[in-house]
């Protein structure tokens, strides 16, 4: 039984491994869209990736819908596109596009696909489709991640404590309480040499596994590729030559020589992770840097000390036991403690630079599985302090030494790694799964030109468009045919799941499901909106959606929007009244003033409350919360790129696809074009727009936005007008450390 639980200690080495391995290189746009009918055979399909592509091992096919190969050559185009070219006319007919990617910043491969049609419609295909975390063998490689994880923390922990806490030559010193019981050092020590020689075997293994993984095999070319092309794969080869260095001179009794070494490849190993990929890569690989040195000495530490003495505590007697917890256990919690702080502090930053908003916490996978990993850290934190801070001095305190009192400081102890395997298998989870995209980098790393990440001849023959129905989302995609006008109604939560709801159309009977939370209509006359009404526990919800538009002026409308996001360029400044709400509680307005070249300023009201203001010019930020009367001065972006006015008003052009002319009309202020747009994001989901477009002066008057937990409204005015963005006052502000962006 002790040696299983020594085992059990053990797993509790994967504790709080930060995310090393997890960003992805995703579609983020395409041309054609995913779902695009169009009119004419395409020359060229483009498709822009997250992050720049290791080329030898990212590749386009595109097949018909029977799954024949269409021959087809690629080229890149910048970093982060290919480029396919049939060799032929594509004939009539519908055609999926599967590709296939690894990062050139960490190594992950990544894979989906998605359909469009040559004249004819693309139906239950529009979105892309991409491949699960843990598809294609996942499951296999997470696991040997694991296993290297596990044996390279409990390795580092080893050398490092016994660096910090023993004497020069003499590097299992620390775990002794007296010095006849020395064998249990020597032992411990080779204990930990071993599972050092096991994590240079393991980071082989799992790097052959993920090279065959990228490259589709073992092979001279996917292996040169892989390792020997980009800084991720220069990193893999480091990790198991640091590591060996580190274990010889552990082997030598260098606990303090060999630590240099094993911080290298803890250095590796961030190197060639998801801190390459990040905004703010510095930040990200310290953060991460820092992490795992913290959790190699917390962490590592306990499982060295749980080796080493769990097995003999029957044999130690009461006087051993206690000597343990008097001497042992407090010298360890000299370096604990520290690393412990240490680890969350930069947890706290890992998280920060991983998921952008707290909102991904539960909205996005790798944010849920983050969550639950640091809900369990902190379980086994608590028990942590349960046992070391509140029942370990009581129980030296007694004068008998409490046997039960000492029996429930044990069974705490114990039941750390019970919870350890939970977190194992997040930690697991988290190399598979990808943080969200940072969609602002990733088009700044494509490098898309106003307009161009979009298909500008696409004329699609339907109309896809949503609207907020409390913590609902309705969508109608709307087709025309001979018969008329034919709507497909889609409830959807807030998080595009599909919901099963009480649906009424007044005036319009339903002619038949069309699946979960789908409704299929036919809608006599022709109406310009369609007004739904959505029943939920009791609550009736209500929301009007247009329904008329003119299929054949699809490009109409992309040319009413490319001079939309052109007259940006010529803005000197602009007001904008913003709603944004989740679905959830009451919304947040948002009144924003902008100003060109690079001036910003907002204010944020909750509940018809004033929150915070902010003001921005170029790189300098100053915030203060309502009814303060100091500005807390800062650094826009974290000493970024300054804050660009024509980047923040053009933010909605990657999102603008499939436009759709809703119809033109002639107002007392000018003539007005409204315009539906959808388009799929990996990591968010659908993204349906509409706007108002000002056609006398080419500009945008309201925008709408539907998409995962995003419900918001934007009016734009006083164009050119807005009052000059200034500085506060010098004897209003005060240094702090804001730093946003």
């Amino acid at each position: 039984m002790s040696a299983l639980r020594s085992c059990a200690f053990a797993l509790i080495g994967l504790l709080v491994l930060p995310a090393v391995a997890s960003a992805h290189a995703l579609l983020i746009s395409a041309n054609p869209p995913p779902g695009a009918g169009l009119a004419a055979a395409p020359a060229a399909i483009t498709a822009t990736f997250s992050e720049p592509l290791n080329r030898p091992l990212s590749s386009l096919k595109l097949t018909t819908a029977g799954g024949g190969a269409v021959q087809a050559t690629v080229a890149s185009d910048g970093e982060t596109r290919l480029v396919l070219r049939p060799v032929h006319r594509l004939a009539r007919g519908v055609y999926d596009l599967r590709w296939r990617t690894v990062s050139a910043d960490d190594g992950h491969t990544a894979q989906g696909s998605y359909s469009f049609g040559v004249r004819a419609a693309v139906r239950g295909a529009a979105e892309s489709a991409q491949a699960g975390p843990l598809a294609a063998g996942g499951w296999l490689r997470a696991l040997l991640d694991a296993v290297f994880d596990g044996a390279l923390i409990l390795f580092c922990g080893g050398v490092f404590c016994s660096a910090l806490l023993s004497g020069p030559g003499d590097p299992g010193a620390w775990l002794l309480a007296d010095g006849h019981r020395r064998e249990v050092a020597r032992r411990q020590w080779r204990v930990t040499i071993g599972i050092g020689v096991a994590a240079v075997v393991c980071s082989l293994v799992a790097t052959l596994a993920d090279a065959a993984h990228a490259g589709g095999g073992i092979s001279a070319r996917a292996l040169h590729a892989y390792l020997l092309s980009d800084v991720a794969g220069y990193a893999r080869l480091a990790v198991p030559a640091a590591l060996l260095a580190s274990v010889v001179m552990a082997a030598r009794g260098a606990p303090g020589r060999a630590s240099a070494p094993a911080v290298l490849a803890l250095a590796a190993v961030a190197a060639g992770g998801h801190a390459s990929s990040a905004h703010l890569s510095g930040l990200a690989f310290a953060s991460d840097l820092v992490h795992l040195i913290a959790a190699s000495v917390w962490l590592g530490g306990i499982v060295n000390l749980a080796i080493a003495w769990v097995p003999r505590l029957r044999e130690l007697g009461a006087a051993g036991r206690r000597r343990i917890v008097e001497v042992v256990l407090p010298r360890f919690g000299r370096v604990a403690l520290p690393a412990f702080i240490t680890l969350v502090v930069a947890g706290a930053v890992n998280a920060a630079t991983e998921l952008g908003t707290p909102r991904a916490l539960w909205t996005d996978g790798y944010g849920r599985v983050l969550l639950v990993k640091t809900a369990l850290v902190g379980a086994v934190a608590l028990l942590s302090y349960r046992h070391a801070l509140r029942l370990r001095p009581r129980l030296l305190a007694s004068r008998d030494y409490d046997i039960r009192l000492e029996r429930r400081h044990w069974q705490l102890l114990a039941s750390e790694p019970i919870l350890g395997t939970g977190i194992v298998l997040a930690a697991a989870l988290l190399v598979a799964y990808a943080p969200p995209i940072d969609l602002s980098r990733a088009l700044a790393l494509a490098s898309v030109p106003t307009g161009a990440a979009r298909d500008t001849s696409t004329q699609g023959s339907q109309l896809s468009v949503a609207g907020e129905a409390g913590p609902y989302i309705v969508n109608a995609l709307v087709s025309h045919d001979a018969h008329g006008v034919s709507v497909e109604l889609r409830t959807l939560t807030a998080l595009q799941r599909p919901a099963a709801l009480q649906v009424r159309v007044p005036g319009v009977a339903p002619a038949g499901p069309c699946g979960v939370g789908c409704t299929r209509l036919a809608l006599p006359g022709g109406p310009a909106t369609l007004h739904v009404e959505v029943a939920s526990r009791g609550r009736v919800y209500r929301v009007s959606l247009p329904v008329r538009y003119e299929p054949g002026e699809s490009a109409v409308a992309r040319r009413i929007l490319t001079q939309a996001e052109r007259s940006v360029g010529r803005l000197r400044s602009v007001a904008i009244d913003e709603t944004l709400g989740s679905g959830t509680g009451p919304p947040e307005v948002t009144a924003y003033q902008v100003g060109t070249p690079d001036r910003f300023a907002y204010q944020l009201s909750r509940n018809g409350r004033a929150v915070s203001e902010t003001t921005i010019v170029g790189v300098h930020e100053w915030t203060r919360t309502a009814g303060r009367k100091l500005w807390e001065e800062g650094v826009y972006g974290g000493g970024g790129p300054p804050f660009s006015a024509v980047g923040y008003l053009g933010w909605w052009t990657p999102f603008a696809g499939q436009p759709q002319l809703l119809g033109r009309s002639h107002t007392s202020a000018g003539d007005r074009a409204d315009i539906a747009t959808v388009s799929r994001i990996p990591g968010l989901g659908t993204v349906w727009l509409r706007f108002g477009i000002d056609l006398t002066h080419n500009r945008v008057l309201t925008i709408s936005m539907i998409t995962t937990a995003h419900f918001m409204t934007q009016s734009w005015g006083a164009f050119n007008a807005t009052a000059p963005i200034e500085p506060p006052a010098p004897g209003l502000t005060a240094r702090g450390a804001t730093a946003r962006g």
